[in-house]
This record gives C-alpha cells, structure tokens and sequence, in this order.
C-alpha cells in the first residue's frame, strides 16, 4: 500500500525531511513488559504518529550509542516510574518530552577522555 505525499494528506509534516536518512525511531506506546523500545533506520518511509523520530543534527554524536541508551533497561524503568503519562492508563506511553530529558553525555567526549 502506498500513499501520495503532498498537499493531500490532512496531516502533515511541513518536510519530508523527516522521513529520509538515519533516524531514531521510538514506539510511543511502551510494551507490556513496561520496556520503551526504538530502533535505527536510514531507510526512506512514512510512519505514523505513533512512532516519533529522532534525527541527529550534530556529526558528533553516535546513534548507535543513544540507541542503546535508550532501548535500555535503566531508561525503561526510570522513565516509566517517572513519567506520569507512562501511567495513566492501559496504554502506558510516553511523551516527546520524557524523550528530549533523557540525559546522555556524548560518546566522543566520554571516549576521548579515556584515551
């Protein structure tokens, strides 16, 4: 099934940016074992709003680390326990913004002060 983008649709995102190149996608709803979940992907696809994409706009960070960070246990819990719309009803979810207050440090700058 296809779907025409443009002038036609109701909704819609002011650029189709959003729907090309890498980009972290993330299930608003939480599964039922209360773990937020999300995945990589650079293909070119509409979703729908109940999947929020993230696009990085900054070369230094790795997607692949804030992937992890968020597909993580700890997040899973910190974020389900702390958000009260994770709890509000049968369909625990989340926000855009217990997304965007997730706290990360940049890999690069972790890994540089290692070596």
């Amino acid at each position: 099934m296809f779907v025409k983008y443009g002038e036609n649709l109701k909704e819609k995102p002011s650029t189709e940016n959003y729907f090309k190149g890498e980009r972290i996608l993330v299930r608003r709803i939480i599964s039922r074992q209360f773990r937020v979940m999300a995945t990589i992907t650079d293909q070119d696809f509409v979703n729908k709003k109940d999947i929020y994409v993230f696009k990085l706009n900054d070369p230094e960070f790795v997607s692949k680390y804030l992937l992890a960070i968020i597909n993580s246990r700890l997040i899973s819990f910190l974020k389900t326990n702390a958000s009260n719309s994770a709890k509000k009803d049968d369909f625990t979810q989340l926000t855009l913004g217990d997304i965007r207050k997730l706290g990360y440090q940049n890999f690069g700058q972790i890994a540089s002060g290692i070596c």
